[in-house]
């Protein structure tokens, strides 16, 4: 006897049959809420397993923010990383010093944007001063790919 998968559909099936088929006899009504418990915790499983499916299908890649040597912190997004760096780059000036932050990316992937090294740039102006003054400021964000297991050979 080949036994069909419980997909989803087929467990909504079931259910609905055993809610709504008169036909189908129990010994109890305990029993036959038994056996709806356990479609529906068959259900739940099923969901489980598709959205770890999606949890292993998603890209292994993190976003590590640094100043200059010192990890920072490691994000999921670019954006969250380079939010980290820049509100720690506002925290060295006071209020009155207008600062202009922005992001230069590694010129080899422009063209594939967040795939390459991010450096973090400030031009600092205090107030009652001019022109100001313009730096890289050592902050930087970098994506790096989270390998799965080990390869040994990678180290060679």
């Amino acid at each position: 006897m080949s036994e069909t998968p419980m997909t989803p559909e087929r467990l909504a099936e079931v259910r609905d049959l055993l809610r709504y088929e008169s036909s189908i006899a129990f010994y109890s009504h305990r029993a036959k809420e038994s056996v709806l418990l356990l479609v529906a915790e068959a259900e739940d499983a099923a969901r489980l397993r598709a959205r770890v499916a999606e949890l292993e299908a998603a890209p292994t890649k993190v976003f590590r923010a640094s100043h200059d040597s010192i990890v920072m912190g490691l994000y999921t997004t670019a954006a969250e990383a380079r939010k980290h760096c820049e509100t720690e780059m506002r925290r060295e000036y006071d209020k009155s010093t207008k600062v202009s932050l922005w992001w230069r990316e590694d010129e080899d992937t422009v063209d594939q944007p967040e795939d390459g090294e991010q450096e973090l740039y400030v031009h600092a102006t205090p107030a009652g001063m001019s022109p100001g003054r313009t730096w890289n400021s050592g902050y930087m964000v970098t994506p790096l790919e989270v390998a799965s297991e080990y390869d040994e050979e990678a180290d060679e």
